[in-house]
């Protein structure tokens, strides 16, 4: 069905020039699913975009063919890639916070290939985008349909994604990073649904840095390093025995096949929740949303308390709430011992860098137009500091000095990440509220930043708040464990104990939904 033989993209040229993917090859048949694995820069997602047209103004596709059921890609003009992208191929993009139209409707996101398309006479078209938000686990989808991205979940977002890719039944969908920042019970929905998909005769070119997601799916795994296809072989023989060391790596920085950390030190309380309650509105005469319902939680020095459940469990919300980004409509939170929400802003603002935040989307948080040196010099400013420097920054955090002259936008995901940990240890925090700070990152590069955050805290004993949808890394880096449930705490305790032994059938669920990597060989 799909035939890619020698294809190479390239960007600039002279001593500019970047070859992205160098001369790979590939075939996909009808209901198969070929995953696409390596590192951030390997080439996997700008190999997605050839095969759809969108390589980009600037890039050079070359190919010794490229070939939908027969279809010559490389001789289709604009208008001509206009008729194939979700009539014949779909597309999920990744990076959901920001892939969505922010002024439209998810109803009519969702519905735009229906009507461009004409796959469903325009009648029926209210009905059919209910019937994929539905099947795609978007919660109350006939209110959904009326709301805009920027009301709904990270999660949720995603999967509004799928909906819209899948929506005119394409035998070909690319999903690039399909289940990123999606919480283990909607992952395990989005993969058994791209398996039916499957099932039903769809070819499926899955792009992911989540190898425990890829060993559910894929039939066939190719690995890719610089642009180049360095192993590629059936699902089981990659994962259980691979033969290249580059997929070896990749294997052993699967986060969670350890146990958690030993206990800190007994050490003070410094973030204090108690009972907290936030209520959002909801279209209509729909109820209030009771995202966090009276919640309560205390952070030592120098320990991390994790904080797990599905998308729309409160996690964020919670996030935001110990960090006065919002004001709660009951409870309390003190922060060192000290008053922090009774406080005024004006009050506040001068402990706020006692507090700070790494967000999912570090790219997101910074402003495009300064480079990364302006960035960080703005960071020691705000926290006073003197002695300390940009460079020093850096170091902590592990990036080169010469990345200092760079806008984000230039940065891998990694460094973006970094980069964020760094402003946020500018102003020497006690507590950092982490939220779900590795889940858009490949697995060695997850592991690079987990291993940052933990030599860190034992440094400078810095408390963390960590918010994550993914158990396994949860597991590696969490002294205590806190599950939420439609905004209330269901189970809390040791790491240990509640992900090896829980007591509540809600985090039993979630245990059961995360997806296992099968059992490796020996390694010679």
């Amino acid at each position: 069905m799909l035939v890619v033989r020698d294809l190479s993209v390239t960007f600039g040229s002279g001593r500019h020039r970047v070859d992205a993917v160098r001369g790979i090859s590939l075939t996909l048949r009808a209901g198969r699913c070929l995953a696409v694995v390596g590192e951030s820069g390997s080439g996997k997602s700008v190999t997605a975009r050839a095969l759809l047209g969108l390589a980009g103004d600037h890039a050079t596709v070359r190919a010794g063919a490229l070939e939908l059921d027969g279809t010559d890609l490389t001789r289709l003009g604009p208008r001509q890639w206009r008729r194939v992208r979700g009539r014949l191929i779909g597309l999920v993009p990744q990076a959901a916070m920001v892939a969505l139209d922010p002024l439209r409707t998810v109803g009519r996101e969702v519905a735009e290939p229906l009507r461009l398309h004409r796959a469903v006479p325009p009648a029926d078209i209210g009905e059919r985008v209910v019937e994929l938000l539905t099947d795609t686990g978007v919660p109350e989808p006939r209110i959904r349909v009326r709301q805009r991205p920027g009301q709904l979940s990270g999660g949720q977002r995603q999967r509004v994604l799928i909906a819209s890719a899948i929506a005119c039944r394409p035998p070909l969908v690319i999903a690039d990073e399909p289940t990123t920042a999606l919480d283990v019970t909607v992952q395990a929905q989005i993969l058994t649904l791209l398996d039916d998909l499957r099932r039903a005769g769809t070819a499926v070119l899955l792009i992911s840095h989540d190898l425990a997601v890829v060993a559910q799916l894929a039939d066939e795994i190719a690995v890719m390093r610089d642009g180049r296809i360095v192993e590629h072989g059936p699902a089981a023989r990659v994962l259980t025995a691979p033969e290249h060391d580059y997929t070896r790596r990749l294997l052993d920085a699967v986060p969670g096949r350890g146990g958690p950390p030993a206990p800190p030190p007994s050490a003070p309380v410094v973030l204090r929740a108690d009972g907290l309650v936030k209520t959002y509105p909801r279209p209509g005469r729909a109820a209030p949303l009771r995202a966090v319902d009276g919640v309560s939680l205390r952070l030592h020095a120098g320990e991390t308390l994790g904080v797990v459940g599905e998308s729309g469990s409160g996690k964020s919300t919670l996030a935001r709430l110990v960090s006065a980004m919002v004001a709660p409509d009951a409870g309390s939170v003190e922060l060192d011992g000290g008053p922090w929400h009774d406080l005024s802003e004006r009050e506040r603002r001068g402990r706020r860098t006692e507090i700070q935040t790494i967000y999912q989307d570090p790219l997101s948080s910074f402003d495009p137009r300064h480079t990364v040196e302006v960035i960080l010099r703005h960071a020691l400013q705000a926290g006073g500091e003197r002695r300390r420097t940009v460079t020093d920054l850096l170091d902590l955090v592990g990036l080169e000095h010469g990345l200092a002259r760079r806008r984000p936008a230039l940065l891998s995901g990694g460094q973006q990440q970094r980069v964020a940990i760094a402003r946020a240890l500018a102003v020497r925090p006690r507590v950092i509220v982490c939220d779900e700070p590795v889940s858009a990152l490949d697995v060695s590069v997850a592991a690079q930043v987990l291993r940052l955050l933990v030599g860190l805290q034992r440094e400078h004993g810095l408390a963390y708040l960590f918010i994550s949808h993914h158990l396994g890394v949860v597991r590696e880096v969490s002294h205590r464990v806190l599950v939420l449930k439609d905004g209330r705490v269901v189970e809390s305790g040791v790491t240990g104990e509640v992900l090896d032994a829980p007591s509540h059938p809600y985090t039993r669920s979630l245990l059961k939904a995360v997806p296992a990597m099968p059992p490796r060989e020996a390694m010679r």
